[in-house]
């Protein structure tokens, strides 16, 4: 009994704090879960609150990004750029990140392959080989784990000089 009262307690623990972490970031820098983007939205609250009510409703993982979209700028063309998209498991049970595909053969991809438990923290690197890309650019990274929200895409934005 004591143990399930433990879990419990923990979970809870857990969502809360992913819940004051995903407001802070949601009227600050942006964030983006189960394909809802905030960043440079008018209406922060309204979808915060799809957000938090996906989070609340979900007993399983719920993976949850620190932003969805990088525009990484101007870059010279004999560069690796890396981009961290930083996530937390905002959900109940431990996720696991099955695998990360890229739109284009000009990025690679580090992410863990270890289970990450509930809130816990995590980040997926992408390297943008500008080698391989000329001109503006405009790429996905598609993220599929066991979470609520099984696919995340993520964007990565750039020109090359």
């Amino acid at each position: 009994m004591e143990s399930l009262l433990s879990k419990k307690i923990i979970m809870v623990s857990a969502i809360i704090i992913a819940l004051i972490v995903l407001i802070h970031l949601a009227f600050n820098k942006g964030i983006s879960s189960n394909n809802i983007s905030v960043i440079s939205n008018d209406n922060k609250q309204d979808s915060v609150m799809v957000l938090m009510d996906t989070i609340l409703t979900s007993n399983g993982p719920v993976i949850c990004f620190s932003q969805g979209k990088v525009d990484i700028g101007k870059i010279n063309k004999t560069t690796v750029f890396e981009v961290d998209f930083p996530f937390i498991n905002c959900g109940g049970e431990t996720l696991e990140i099955q695998k990360v595909e890229v739109s284009c053969g000009c990025l690679s991809v580090s992410y863990p392959k270890e289970p990450i438990e509930a809130g816990e923290k995590g980040c997926i690197v992408i390297y943008v080989n500008a080698n391989k890309v000329t001109g503006y650019f405009n790429k996905k990274v598609y993220v599929v784990s066991n979470a609520s929200n099984n696919v995340e895409i993520l964007y990565i934005s750039g020109t090359t000089n």
